[in-house]
């Protein structure tokens, strides 16, 4: 780690000599096409004024002389340099004509072709030797035939120039990635400036370009290693709480998941037997594997393989793996790369850590590392777990802790080392404790500081306050030195007092703080430059005073604030802001930092200090972030409604000495919510009336209902009683005139009847509940020919049917839908071989029910309207009342389904039913 980030600083430094160089050769080529210019200039004089010709030829060896300067300046630069004219480019954008800069970049961005359009405009006049060997290829001709190999981020960077030309600038410097011949992809540090005197026309420009790729690839890699060496020493921390093992596979293994980003890992124990592994612990494997999955030892399985190794075996690829024989568990689930570690302590086999990916991987070192030092942790977790009932009562806390940190420990006693951990060993380069135990705690210590620490540590025996965690020097046993961190406890060991060290090498430490001052810079400036208003608070007087009354008072805190909340204000004084942003002093109506700070209790009212309440209340819960919804004022008294976040920062969680508090002005979104609530209030006053109205409008066709089936039948059973009477009694008496008009009007009346039955049939389905069951169609539609039997058989229609499919429906609804149909089909089949055919089918999530007949059939413009009430088509030749049609649309709505018709004119007429497939 430490050589990979030498070389890293080593690039960094190379490139800013690099940088150097280049602004001197970029001055002195810049300096030679003035002269050139000026030359030029003279020239042009010379044709108009006569100038002597001596002094022309002087002027033309001078140019000569600095031509000749110029370009050994250009094709020796270590700096890659290309000399291109983007006179065309110049003119292609003054063409368009846009009247100003914001008009320019939404066009670039509403047409992005215009952008490989100016590229491809740019002459590239030369190159020299720096360019060809960045760009991998042998000279300039091979270099411009692969020209433009621009990716999307090239396009984008060029469009950063077109912009800059439009603005009129003369230098733009930015980061790009550019395609080399090899097809690779480098990161540059790109420098773009116009020689003087062709501002105007662009036919000059001097682009430089530095290859950064190596430094920025290893500044991520080491954050990524940073933050893996982070996570194996928080899951050390979490091993030193003695967790149980099933609870510390899994976290560990989630750790490793998340960290590199596979698919699948397993942890197999050995069982007592030593003749096979068990699956404890695992992620990603098919369901029921994890707990039960066991193999057998197998001489020539990766599981033999590894436990025989002393090293990771790594699998780069499976299909190509010959060591050892695959085993079911990898090939069902597609493995294709993996590496396997013995989970061994003190030369004893506690069973394999397996990592693998379903994609092609090759594993880093650091990676294998990185997993390699959980699988250690592990290893020190189980052999505790195996181990500590044999441990000596007074050893049990210290040895435990020791063996299974990740931190180096040793216990010092007499100033001898007497124990020390595998942790501690590896740092300082021993392969056992017999080389330290019983040695002198100096021996791991640089000479230069040895006196120093002897002093510290005699004054400390001796009852003195000395510091218990500093910074000092490490000595290896191959006689490296490196710095390390030692935090020292007093604890007794064996009867007598002792001193345990925690100890952690800060080597790699040190360079990410470097690191991390400058991206603390960068940060500083978002913070800023950040339009959300943000404060950057220190709450650790706050959080000590919470600490203190945990331990002074038994009351819960909440209810004491509720009871006292005058401390309230007390808490909150105790707040430092350390910093506040621009926004934030605009925001509260400040001129500047000082004014807001002086006046800072002028933004509190009643809702703030109950937003402080639940401050201090988060923090007594040791949260450390939540959102709120509050008021505040602003200096000028200007009440705002506004969200606070707060959040303390990370690695600060402990004492919550930084804490960032952001606020967003919502009050124009507090006024519309209320506005929305006002309307909401109104709408359901409406619904509600609304509601009252369509129940009284229920009522009175209940009423109405009610009065077809009494009062208005009435009369009709009336009429048909009399002319019942007149048919029997008068029958004598009267002609055939009249025993037509006798026969007339029974027949009036009894299609009157069947029209009051049909309408109450179809208010009813409008009106009652209804219970949807399991429905055998077949049943019903034997019912209805049982019923028709003789006109059937009169007619000698023939009846095919076939239902496959139960369906949900009413029992009553769907009774009278299959009469209705099933007696139109009936009625209006033709002459000559009448025929009825019945089938279902189901429809994704519908059964369809389908009911044909070859009589007259229906003209497509009537598919909409015999659905409606009174709608018939054949008044005369055919009876009915002309509703039927209408009761089985109403009926099937009313179940959740639908009704359609398909029919040809004098084919056939075939109805439709859906019914849904759900209960």
């Amino acid at each position: 780690m430490s050589s990979e980030f030498s070389d890293g600083i080593d690039l960094k430094e190379e490139n800013k000599l690099l940088k150097k160089k280049l602004e001197i050769s970029e001055k002195k080529i810049i300096k030679l096409e003035s002269d050139r210019s000026e030359y030029e200039h003279k020239e042009r004089l010379e044709k108009e004024t006569a100038i002597d010709i001596t002094e022309r030829k002087n002027i033309e060896m001078q140019l000569r002389e600095s031509e000749v300067t110029q370009s050994n300046l250009f094709e020796n630069s270590p700096i890659s340099l290309w000399q291109e004219d983007f006179s065309e480019v110049k003119k292609y954008i003054d063409n368009l004509k846009i009247e100003n800069f914001d008009m320019f970049k939404e066009y670039l961005e509403q047409n992005p072709g215009v952008i490989r359009e100016c590229a491809a405009l740019v002459k590239i006049n030369d190159v020299n030797q720096a360019t060809l060997d960045l760009y991998k290829v042998k000279n300039k001709e091979e270099l411009l035939e692969g020209l433009p190999k621009f990716n999307e981020e090239s396009y984008n960077a060029f469009k950063i120039l077109l912009l800059a030309i439009y603005q009129g600038k003369t230098l733009v410097e930015l980061k790009s990635s550019q395609v080399i011949s090899d097809g690779s992809i480098r990161i540059i540090s790109l420098r773009w400036s116009i020689v003087p005197s062709f501002e105007e026309t662009l036919e000059r420009v001097l682009i430089s370009m530095v290859d950064i790729t190596e430094e920025t690839v290893a500044f991520k890699e080491l954050e990524m290693k940073a933050n893996q060496q982070q996570m194996v020493v928080e899951f050390g921390k979490v091993a030193l709480d003695e967790p149980s093992l099933p609870i510390l596979y899994d976290y560990g293994l989630k750790i490793i998941f998340n960290a590199l980003n596979i698919e699948l890992c397993y942890i197999a124990e050995i069982k007592p037997d030593n003749k096979s592994i068990h699956m404890v612990a695992g992620l990603g494997w098919n369901d029921g594997l994890v707990g039960v999955y066991s193999r057998k030892f197998h001489e020539d399985s990766q599981s033999k393989f590894t436990l025989n190794s002393n090293s990771p075996v790594i699998v780069n690829d499976y299909d190509k793996e010959t060591r050892f024989r695959l085993s079911s568990l990898i090939t069902t689930h597609n493995v294709r790369s993996g590496v396997t570690f013995r989970i061994t302590m003190h030369k004893l086999d506690y069973g394999i850590l397996g990592v693998f990916s379903q994609q092609f991987r090759q594993f880093s070192s650091f990676e294998v590392g990185f997993i390699e030092s959980i699988a250690n942790i592990f290893a020190s977790a189980i052999e505790n777990n195996r181990n500590i009932k044999t441990i000596k009562a007074e050893e049990e806390h210290y040895r435990a802790l020791i063996d299974s940190s990740p931190l180096g420990l040793a216990v010092i006693q007499d100033g001898l080392h007497k124990v020390v951990n595998p942790e501690f060993l590896r740092m300082f380069g021993y392969e056992n404790a017999d080389e330290l135990v019983g040695n002198p705690f100096t021996i791991i210590l640089a000479p230069k500081i040895v006196e120093h620490l002897e002093k510290r540590v005699s004054r400390r025996s001796e009852g003195h306050d000395e510091p218990t965690y500093y910074e000092t020097i490490g000595i290896r046993k191959d006689g490296t030195e490196f710095p390390f961190h030692v935090n020292v406890k007093l604890i007794t060991y064996q009867g007598k007092p002792a001193s345990l060290g925690y100890i952690e090498d800060i080597t790699e430490r040190k360079i990410i703080a470097e690191r991390l001052e400058k991206s603390r810079i960068m940060y500083q400036n978002l913070f800023d430059n950040t339009p959300i208003p943000t404060f950057l608070d220190d709450y650790s007087e706050v959080k000590e005073s919470i600490n203190n009354f945990q331990q002074m008072e038994s009351k819960e805190f909440r209810t004491y604030l509720d009871d006292h909340p005058e401390e309230i204000s007390k808490f909150a004084s105790k707040v430092k802001i350390i910093n506040v942003n621009q926004a934030a002093i605009e925001f509260f109506g400040a001129k500047n930092k000082n004014e807001l700070l002086n006046n800072i209790d002028k933004i509190y009212n009643e809702q703030m200090l109950e937003y402080i309440k639940k401050e201090l209340i988060s923090m007594h819960n040791n949260l450390t972030g939540f959102r709120v919804e509050t008021s505040t004022t602003t200096l000028s008294g200007k009440k705002v409604e506004i969200i606070v976040n707060w959040s303390v920062v990370m690695g600060y969680e402990q004492n919550y000495s930084r804490v960032i508090v952001s606020i967003i002005d919502f009050t124009a979104q507090k006024q519309i919510e209320e506005e929305l609530m006002v309307t909401l209030r109104d709408l359901d006053q409406k619904v509600n009336e609304r509601t009252l109205e369509l129940q009284n409008t229920n009522k009175e066709l209940s009423g109405f209902t009610y009065s077809v089936t009494h009062d208005l039948r009435a009369p009709l059973r009336a009429m048909q009683g009399f002319t019942t009477i007149l048919a029997d009694d008068y029958i004598e008496s009267l002609d055939e005139e009249g025993i037509d008009v006798i026969n007339r009007i029974r027949e009036a009346a009894e299609k009157m009847d069947s029209m009051i039955e049909d309408l109450l049939i179809h208010s009813r389905l409008s009106q009652k509940d209804i219970k949807l069951t399991n429905i055998n169609l077949e049943k019903y539609f034997l019912n209805a020919i049982e019923i028709n039997q003789v006109i059937i058989s009169k007619k000698k229609i023939k009846i095919d049917l076939d239902i496959t499919h139960e369906v949900i429906a009413s029992e009553t609804i769907i009774a009278q839908i299959i009469n209705n149909l099933f007696s139109n089909a009936i009625k209006f089949t033709g002459p000559g071989s009448p025929h009825i055919k019945i089938w279902s089918k189901k429809i994704e999530d519908t059964v369809r029910l389908y009911i044909e007949d070859n009589g007259i059939g229906i003209r497509e413009e009537y598919f909409g309207k015999i659905f409606n009430v009174f709608e018939r088509l054949h008044t005369t030749e055919y009876h009915g009342t002309g509703i039927g049609l209408a009761i089985v649309k109403r009926g099937i709505e009313k179940m959740g389904g639908n009704v359609g018709v398909e029919s040809v004119v004098g084919e056939f007429t075939r109805f439709w039913i859906d019914f849904p497939n759900k209960q």
